[in-house]
């Protein structure tokens, strides 16, 4: 699966990145609007005023243009490695968009999220291209914490980074799903309180 598109293309012809932009975002649309079942690469061509064989060279497959979409609207957050686990901990949540509301565009994200059961392909293909990338990360962020001795050595990485994550998705499915800057301190500073070193 090629999820992004190369640079250039079948015959070596740089790529026109606003072409791409352009389909990247009518899949955005289409996704939002018919989910993932309803995706199609000519759907896609239609909405983005291009030919098929044009979104083919970027994205070879439906599966690898809806990964593609999910990358522009998630991006992966930067390692801002400020120093101390705390605030590289809160950094990537806030970079992460917990504390942002979702715009019409992101209903996309939920939309595919819903689908995934009845998609295993496309569920693979997420937790290998989205969540994996994010959870490496996290676990660079407090396998560094171990390392400067912010954190226990014996601490037990994935079940810290579990219970990270298990509290920001209960507090986001609260009434009122969007974080304060606040409230993500607040979280990390509970989980790391386990955590800290004696």
């Amino acid at each position: 699966m090629t999820a992004a598109p190369t640079t250039t293309g079948t015959i070596g012809r740089p790529l026109d990145e606003e072409l791409s932009d352009a389909i990247l975002g009518a899949a955005i649309e289409l996704l939002g609007e018919e989910g993932y079942a309803g995706l199609s690469i000519a759907a896609v061509a239609q909405r983005a005023g291009v030919h098929r064989p044009a979104v083919y060279r970027r994205w070879p497959g439906k599966l690898d243009l809806a990964i593609g979409a999910l990358r522009r609207l998630k991006p992966p957050p930067p390692d801002r490695d400020t120093g101390r686990t705390r605030d590289d901990l809160v950094a990537y949540l806030v970079d992460s968009g917990y504390t942002k509301r979702a715009d019409q565009q992101t209903q996309c994200v939920l939309r595919l999220h819903a689908e995934m059961g009845d998609e295993p392909e496309l569920a693979d293909a997420v937790e290998r291209e989205i969540v994996q990338p994010r959870r490496r990360l996290v676990h660079r962020i407090v396998e560094r914490g171990i390392e400067r001795g912010e954190l226990r050595a014996d601490l037990d990485i994935d079940l810290t980074i579990d219970v990270l994550q298990g509290a920001i998705h209960a507090r986001k499915g609260k009434a009122d799903p969007i974080l304060t800057p606040a409230e993500v301190e607040r979280i990390v500073d509970l989980v790391l309180g386990g955590a800290g070193a004696a």
